[in-house]
Order: C-alpha cells, then structure tokens, then sequence
C-alpha cells in the first residue's frame, strides 16, 4: 500500500498516513484496532492471491466490513506500505449525513453499532492459534472499546437530528 491522504490533503505531506502493521500477530491486530478509524485505504492495498484465500467466507455487507477483511489478513501477514506515490480517498459514504441510520438494521445496532464487524473479528481472533488468551482478552476489550466510540457518535447523530427537526439546532450552535 502507499501513503494515503484524505482528499483536500495532497498538499500536506505531514498529514500523511503511513504507518504498517509489522509484528506478531497480536500486535498488528492490536496496532490495527487502535488506528483503523484512521486506515481506511489499507482495503485499497495489493494482496498475493494466496492471502486471499478464506475472504469469500466474509459475504456479509456491514459496517465496519473492509476493516474486518483486513484483520483477516493481518491474521495471516504483515501489512506493509511503500515510501512512493500516493493514494487519495474521499469521505464516501460516511460524509452522508444518514449514513449511521443506514446500518442500523437490527435492535442490537442501536447499543452495538459494530455488532457485526464485532461478532466477525471476534471468531476470527477465537480460531486464531497464534495469539495468546490474555492477548485475545486485550482485543475484545479494544473492540468493546470501539463500539462505545461509535455509540457515541450514534447518540450524537440522533440527537442533533432530533435538535434540527424541533428547530433550536440553529440556536444551540450560536451559543
């Protein structure tokens, strides 16, 4: 993978994402976990066929899914990045504003936003033989984690939509 930018960014290199995902397992998952807000274009990276083998069992379409085919591969390998070129992404479908409400499919969505990126990853990490039990504990700890992040910005959503609809959202922002 090359470095990657958010668009509106190409001019500032120091805003540049550039990290890898080197190391035991555990700790390519574990580094991943705590950046994978962050590293959206990782999923736009160049994988040997042999890597994905077992991607097709991955079929469900959910939030948070191309982060749960890079765990698979972080499971198998290392994630590694170039010094040259440039990947720039757009915001795509999380800049639209009922993006959150889209993926609420299910009751379990509303208190666990990342249910199904959760459940997925999860099992992965259970079958895993290369990562230790109290290493397993660390992640599923990190993964509740993010569910509460994204709740979080779930209850932000509604409410600010909810704030808009009665007609003070104007209002509160002024103050």
């Amino acid at each position: 993978m090359t470095p990657n930018c958010w668009i509106g960014e190409e001019e500032h290199p120091e805003n540049f994402y550039r990290f890898s995902f080197e190391g035991t397992v555990y700790e390519r998952v574990s580094k991943y976990m705590k950046l994978y807000m962050k590293s959206h274009a990782c999923f736009y990276g160049l994988f040997r066929r042999s890597a994905m083998e077992g991607v097709e069992k991955l079929t469900n379409y959910y939030i948070a899914f191309d982060n749960a085919f890079i765990v698979r591969q972080l499971l198998k390998g290392e994630f590694k990045r170039s010094s040259d070129g440039l990947l720039v992404v757009g915001k795509g479908q999380s800049s639209n504003p009922d993006y959150i409400s889209t993926w609420q499919t299910k009751p379990i969505h509303y208190i666990f936003p990342l249910y199904d990126f959760s459940k997925d990853v999860i099992i992965m990490i259970m079958k895993s033989k290369d990562i230790l039990f109290q290493e397993k504990l660390i992640l599923f700890i990190k993964i509740f984690i993010e569910n509460m992040k994204a709740y979080k910005m779930i209850i932000r959503y509604w409410l600010v939509r909810i704030i808009k609809k009665v007609g003070i959202y104007d209002f509160i922002k002024k103050k």
